[in-house]
């Protein structure tokens, strides 16, 4: 009885799969990397931000080495923003 029970669970579980399309499979990856994607991007955007805060903080208490520091951090996270690189060039 409890053989019969698993192989239909087994069996019932082996047709939902097998009736997936190749297609649903590609949009199901796809709504996946695309998450995980727009995750990093956000985690860049904030680390980002992080630096440039910190950097402003350094500057503003003259410590210019590692105001540098932060924002180098920062241009090299997001190297099209044009302030990251302004910021950077100012110390």
């Amino acid at each position: 009885m409890l053989e019969q029970t698993i192989h239909a669970e087994y069996k019932s579980v082996y047709d939902c799969f097998s009736e997936v399309s190749y297609r649903r499979i590609t949009q199901l990856v796809l709504v996946l990397v695309l998450t995980w994607t727009a995750a990093a991007a956000q985690r860049t955007d904030a680390n980002v931000d992080a630096q440039t805060r910190q950097g402003m903080v350094a500057a503003e208490a003259n410590k210019l080495k590692e105001a540098e520091r932060h924002f180098a951090a920062a241009a090299s996270l997001a190297p099209a923003d044009p302030s990251t690189r302004n910021n950077y060039g100012a110390i």
